[in-house]
């Protein structure tokens, strides 16, 4: 499967997990599912994105830039914080989130986005 998504603390932050090779579909799909969880809530929900096992992700920006702003200007959703060491997916999400959020961040590990969310008073 190349998308999944999960709680990865229960209530209080969303995993998006991306493997192999991600499609606009896909992307699109996973992120819906999300807004469907953001929707039934009254609080803010943080978002980890991991993309450590992604082949790809869509270059087109329009697709994309659709799905992640749905996701990313929800009222609920708190911080996003994307795990990848990949240069190409970092300037990709760069051109999607521009002018959308400023709580938006890039780890290398799991371990780090949660320090960071931590950090953020999860």
């Amino acid at each position: 499967m190349a998308a999944q998504l999960s709680w990865y603390l229960d209530d209080h932050v969303l995993y998006l997990n991306l493997q192999g090779i991600v499609t606009p579909e896909i992307l699109s799909k996973i992120c819906d599912s999300a807004l469907e969880i953001l929707n039934k809530r009254n609080r803010p929900v943080h978002l980890i994105i991991d993309a450590q096992k992604a082949a790809s992700l869509p270059t087109e920006s329009g697709p994309l830039r659709n799905s992640m702003t749905k996701l990313l200007v929800h009222k609920y959703v708190g911080w996003s914080v994307m795990v990848t060491h990949n240069l190409m997916f970092q300037a990709i999400m760069n051109r999607m989130v521009h002018g959308l959020t400023d709580r938006w961040g890039y780890v290398g590990t799991l371990s780090e986005a949660a320090d960071t969310l931590r950090r953020t008073n999860v």
